[in-house]
């Protein structure tokens, strides 16, 4: 199945900028990539095209032409987890069965689908289902974005535990925002990550003080660190190597 799933291990961690960012980089190398942000959730609707943001800008990214509804089947209109807000607001609660057909349809269309998560991967869809049961039920890899500050090793860790236990195909870490004057605590959280996760660290990003610039480093990392590791279907494959 051509798909990568961008995960994080909580809400506001950057997992919008490494999917964008992934986005673009494919899409520069002739790949008709796809994007999809199954559930979102948030304070609003963003504009009269897209209901979030992140679709918006995973859109823009993939210069996207499929409809919103078909990005992002399901949007609430407060922030707050699918099985809360749908309590919540009245709407729409998820249905796997629509979401994953959704994403079939676009799969047909596209090379590939850059699929970007909620929160983290034990969000309630349902009040039987998390979003691990989709991403497990989706199968494709997954990468996973922490953020580098007090509290992400116990994020990681959850994170990592819980993928094991779903069965999940992590094809390793991301971690955002690493400080430029990086201390001691730093550096030895990299070590801790490294010898306590059991997954890859396929890349640091560091923390960018001017939003202008913030593409441009991103990509640059995406290109060298993490595209040779995507083993994302022979043909993408094939086209990478190009």
């Amino acid at each position: 199945m051509r798909g990568l799933l961008i995960t994080g291990t909580d809400t506001g961690v950057g997992k919008t900028v490494i999917a964008a960012a992934l986005v673009r980089v494919l899409r520069a190398r002739g790949i008709n990539v796809g994007i999809m942000k199954p559930f979102a959730a948030a304070k609003g609707i963003f504009s009269r095209k897209y209901r979030s943001k992140d679709t918006a800008i995973l859109a823009r990214a993939a210069h996207a032409t499929d409809t919103d509804r078909e990005m992002n089947p399901f949007f609430y209109s407060v922030p707050a987890a699918p099985y809360v807000a749908s309590a919540v607001t009245k709407q729409t609660k998820v249905s796997m069965s629509t979401v994953l057909d959704a994403f079939h349809n676009l799969a047909i269309k596209h090379d590939i689908v850059i699929v970007e998560g909620i929160g983290g991967l034990m969000v309630p869809l349902t009040q039987t289902e998390t979003f691990a049961d989709f991403v497990k039920i989706l199968n494709v890899p997954t990468i996973v974005v922490a953020r580098c500050s007090l509290g992400t090793l116990n994020h990681i860790l959850l994170t990592v535990n819980a993928s094991k236990a779903y069965g999940l195909d992590v094809m390793g870490l991301v971690m955002n925002g690493f400080p430029q004057r990086e201390t001691a605590v730093d550096k030895q959280l990299l070590t801790a990550v490294k010898k306590l996760a059991g997954v890859e660290v396929l890349c640091v990003i560091p923390k960018v003080a001017e939003v202008t610039n913030i593409h441009f480093k991103i990509e640059e990392i995406v290109v060298d660190k993490i595209l040779p590791r995507l083993h994302i279907g022979s043909f993408v494959s094939e086209m990478l190597k190009k």
